[in-house]
């Protein structure tokens, strides 16, 4: 009996010798369209303060965005309107799951954040964009003369 305590004891030491810590952080890439901006600079630091990833963060027109993601080039977060990120969801260069509405300017031009199945960082992607999509940010958004999104992604 105390063999085996002992070598329960001995097992649970050296599994404890080779946990390293938290999972490592992620560096995200994210491209955002250049009218959310001022929301998402405003926002980056805190998520990356409160879910330890960093991010890298190119902003560009919608348009050049779409190309980017339809071209796969390597990101893990695209910031683009609705209407792009159901086109590039309906040809399998978003992933549909992984989307939220963030915010809105105007009745047509809603903003939407999503990720590609190419990424390898998918649970951060998706973190991020979660905490993009959080009620606690709507204020943010209305600060920067947009409309938080009321409604989920499709």
């Amino acid at each position: 009996m105390r063999k085996g305590i002992l070598r329960v004891a001995t097992g649970l030491v050296l599994l404890a010798g080779l946990y390293t810590g938290p999972a490592a952080a992620a560096e995200l890439k994210v491209l955002c369209a250049e009218a959310l901006r001022p929301a998402v600079e405003e926002l980056a630091p805190a998520f990356e303060k409160s879910a330890g990833h960093k991010l890298s963060i190119q902003y560009d027109t919608a348009e050049n965005i779409e190309k980017k993601v339809a071209a796969e080039d390597p990101i893990d977060v695209a910031i683009l309107t609705k209407p792009q990120v159901d086109k590039l969801v309906r040809v399998a260069k978003l992933v549909g799951g992984s989307t939220a509405n963030l915010a809105s300017k105007g009745p047509d031009l809603v903003f939407v954040g999503a990720s590609p199945p190419y990424s390898e960082q998918a649970l951060a992607a998706k973190a991020f964009i979660d905490f993009l999509a959080a009620p606690a940010n709507k204020a943010v958004y209305k600060a920067k003369g947009m409309e938080p999104a009321e409604r989920p992604a499709s």
